[in-house]
């Protein structure tokens, strides 16, 4: 181990300390930060009037300089949660307030939300038509409630980093273009739209390291002096780091991420460098940095899920379900949360509890081959060979060229055949 990662390593673990307690409980620099779950239960309950009420004071506190405009994105970033009868009550609440424009965008979130369920992890070229055409058909709902959203209050900078997003999954220039020109009309001095519309500028999704720069370098002319939009710069920073960590050279992957966070810290940076340290299986310093990541932006479903991951990894149990637990109370249908917690009760022989979540993944992950291999793993443990066999078969057709999913496959029917000769297949045991 170098010297340099050892000194980075001991860094990694005082800031874990130093972030533990109010991370774990969700703290932030905002005593007052919106809560998602309590504007969840207010759309559960049906109590639109204070719904719309919340949404409405937090971007009136934002425009009078009372709160930072962070808080406005991440409270309508509560409707990304996939559970269908929010669906349900959003409709409702359109219906019962049909001006309300905090209504239209919490739709176009959830949809927004939808269509990256269907898209999944990969590349746009590893994902098959039948997941595109649903994406897109969620896509364009979001893009037509936002636009309603947006006509009905242009200052509301949520919206219009969500029509960004929407252009750049789907790949049109000019409309991420047009989404981020009319936001910044409305609301020049927007973080939210310009992190944004960076984002999309990014080579992976089609733009460059040079249109990255003249984008900076405009908006350090146009709003010379503005701190947080200085922060800003850290993103080239973290687009070398992201390219880095998909080849071998680790050092220079965490030298970049160094660089991006020494302008602060950005909640989605850390996240990404805990991931990557996750990956390497160096899970101290991944949870002082989810750690970072959920101090500097509470709630946030993908980072809990991984930090559950990272305490399972460490041999901290509670943490962990506690983690997974607030994950799936953010987005109860989150593939990733509900595979993860199923993992954890199937370590702990708990073949009911894993095999219920086993299925809720299945609801919006059945285009993944691991969540099939997942539920097949707690089916063979109750020796019902008939189902996982089934379960295999779909693994093997989504990720044809994995040879060891072929060969469980093989030796899942072999015990198949076993069991129908000597009646050994059984009915789900009671388990603990």
């Amino acid at each position: 181990m170098s010297v340099k990662i050892l000194a980075r390593r001991l860094v990694y673990c005082g800031a874990m300390f130093a972030v533990m307690v109010p991370a774990l409980v969700g703290a932030a620099k905002y005593p007052d930060y919106p809560d998602r779950l309590e504007l969840l239960a207010l759309l559960r309950g049906a109590d639109y009037e204070q719904l719309d009420a919340r949404l409405r004071g937090y971007l009136k506190a934002y425009e009078k300089g009372r709160r930072p405009e962070t808080h406005v994105e991440a409270a309508y970033l509560a409707f990304i949660n996939s559970d269908p009868v929010l669906g349900d009550r959003i409709a409702a609440w359109i219906e019962t307030m049909p001006a309300s424009y905090a209504a239209r965008a919490a739709l176009g979130i959830r949809e927004w939300n939808l269509a990256l369920q269907e898209r999944g992890e990969g590349s746009a070229s590893r994902t098959g038509a039948t997941r595109l055409a649903p994406m897109n058909d969620h896509l364009l709902r979001a893009r037509t409630a936002l636009r309603m959203a947006v006509e009905r209050e242009p200052t509301l900078t949520p919206a219009h980093g969500a029509l960004i997003n929407i252009a750049m999954m789907r790949g049109e220039n000019k409309a991420q273009y047009d989404a981020m020109a009319e936001g910044l009309h409305a609301n020049p001095e927007s973080y939210v739209i310009r992190r944004r519309y960076l984002f999309a500028l990014q080579p992976k999704w089609g733009g460059s390291v040079q249109q990255m720069r003249a984008f900076l370098d405009r908006t350090a002319e146009d709003r010379p002096g503005d701190k947080a939009l200085a922060r800003l710069e850290a993103y080239t920073s973290y687009v070398a780091a992201d390219e880095a960590t998909r080849g071998e050279a680790r050092e220079a992957a965490l030298d970049f991420f160094d660089r991006a966070l020494a302008h602060g810290d950005d909640w989605w940076i850390l996240f990404e460098r805990g991931r990557y340290l996750f990956r390497m299986k160096d899970y101290a310093p991944a949870l002082a940095d989810l750690n970072r990541s959920l101090a500097a932006r509470p709630q946030v479903a993908t980072v809990l899920v991984l930090r559950g991951g990272a305490h399972r990894r460490l041999g901290m149990p509670k943490e962990a379900l506690a983690d997974f637990d607030a994950a799936i109370a953010l987005d109860s249908l989150d593939p990733d949360a509900r595979a993860r917690r199923g993992a954890y009760w199937r370590d702990r022989s708990n073949l009911d509890k894993a095999l219920a979540d086993y299925d809720a993944a299945l609801v919006y992950g059945a285009h993944d081959a691991r969540r099939w291999t997942d539920r097949a793993t707690v089916l063979l443990i109750l020796r019902r060979y008939g189902p996982a066999l089934s379960d295999l078969w779909r693994a093997v057709k989504l990720r044809p060229l994995n040879l060891g999913a072929w060969r469980r496959l093989t030796e899942t029917l072999a015990l198949w055949f076993t069991s129908l000769f000597f009646a050994t297949e059984t009915a789900p045991q009671a388990n603990g």
